[in-house]
C-alpha cells in the first residue's frame, strides 16, 4: 500500500514537471528546496527523499540547477538562528517579502524561505567573485 502511494505521489510530481517546467527553462537558472530532514519516522523520511531524488532527476535532464538548503541552512539565513521554530521562519518571511501575513500552507512558507535562501546565497556569491 505505502509502496503504491509513493508511485502516485512521483507520478504527480513527473507529470507536473513534463507539463509544465520545460516552457520555463529558460528563465529558470536554479530550483531550490529544504533538504529532507527526519528524526522520527525514518519509513515516510524514504518516500520523501524518492520524491526528491526523482525530482532532482527529472531537472538534470532539463539542464537546471538545483539546489538544496537543510533546515539549519535555511533558519540561520532567513532568521539569523538556527533553531528559530516555523512561526519565526514564517514571519521573517513576511518581513523580507513585505507580505500582509505570514505565508500559508507551511510548506508555501518553507518554499518561499528556500527561494529567500537561494537569493541571499547566489548575491553573496556574485559579490565575492567580482
Amino acid at each position: 500500500m505505502q509502496e503504491r502511494q509513493c508511485s502516485e505521489q512521483v507520478k504527480i510530481v513527473f507529470s507536473f514537471f513534463w507539463s509544465s517546467l520545460p516552457k520555463y527553462t529558460k528563465i529558470i537558472g536554479f530550483v531550490c528546496r529544504k533538504d529532507i530532514f527526519f528524526t522520527k519516522n525514518s519509513s515516510s523520511a524514504i518516500s520523501v527523499a524518492k520524491v526528491i531524488g526523482s525530482s532532482i532527476h527529472k531537472l538534470s535532464q532539463l539542464n537546471l540547477d538545483v539546489k538544496l538548503y537543510s533546515p539549519l541552512q535555511i533558519k540561520s539565513i532567513i532568521t539569523g538562528y538556527g533553531n528559530a521554530d516555523k512561526k519565526q521562519v514564517q514571519e521573517m518571511v513576511k518581513l523580507h517579502l513585505g507580505l500582509a501575513q505570514r505565508p500559508r500552507p507551511d510548506h508555501a512558507a518553507d518554499a518561499l524561505a528556500a527561494a529567500l535562501c537561494l537569493a541571499t546565497y547566489e548575491t553573496s556569491i556574485n559579490r565575492i567573485m567580482r
